[in-house]
């Protein structure tokens, strides 16, 4: 396998075709793949997979010793065998398994309900981008799961929620919320998991969180 590396000072600008694709710095945007179009575009940068991190430390002293000492290219040759090592293994490194981020997501639905019947806006935009990393991680670790791309569906109703956290509108979040809990419900009954129900909480788990706005003294 052949690598080509083009350095600017720290920054490696290439790295086959496999690593260019990981972008590092541009936020992450959600297509719809039916349509073709951009539906969903988060603001919050995307954690790429513990494998890339561990690459890009290779790469770097790799992109060091091909500019500033040509004459020791046994040693590129050696460290992108270590690459090629390390991609074969990349399955070992842990990465969180389906259940384990929609568990997740639940506990930020609670918090999220609470967050907004209490008017604690900035609480409630807080708990609405966990959910939003949690189905990016789900985009990102789960992409063989069919149930992945069934819950892209949920991406128009996190929208809404938000535009009704940052409006402060109680009434519509109420709505956008319902709307948001109901999609979560038709996904499950999609992906033949209906007996898995999601519904508006009725009393607050968390006992040691204060969801009211606190005063600042």
């Amino acid at each position: 396998m052949s690598y080509e590396f083009r350095a600017v000072g720290f920054e490696i600008l290439e790295f086959d075709k496999r690593i260019s694709k990981i972008d590092f710095w541009k936020r992450r945007i959600f297509y719809n793949e039916i349509k073709g179009k951009t539906i969903f575009d988060f603001s919050y940068p995307q954690i790429p997979a513990m494998k890339y991190f561990l690459f890009a430390g290779i790469l770097f002293t790799v992109a060091f010793f091909a500019c500033d000492h040509p004459q020791d290219n046994y040693k590129v040759n050696e460290l992108a065998t270590r690459v090629d090592s390390l991609e074969k293994n990349s399955e070992k490194f842990y990465k969180p398994g389906f259940g384990e981020l929609m568990s997740n997501i639940q506990t930020h639905h609670i918090k999220l309900w609470f967050a907004g019947k209490n008017k604690n806006w900035p609480l409630a935009d807080f708990e609405i981008h966990e959910i939003i990393e949690s189905f990016e991680d789900i985009a990102a670790y789960e992409t063989d799961r069919p149930e992945t791309k069934l819950a892209s569906i949920i991406l128009p109703d996190l929208d809404s929620v938000s535009d009704a956290i940052n409006r402060n509108d109680e009434p519509l979040f109420e709505r956008s919320y319902t709307n948001m809990t109901a999609t979560c419900n038709d996904c499950h009954h999609n992906a033949k998991f209906e007996f898995n129900e999601i519904k508006i909480p009725e009393s607050n788990p968390f006992s040691d969180q204060e969801f009211e706005m606190t005063k600042n003294k």
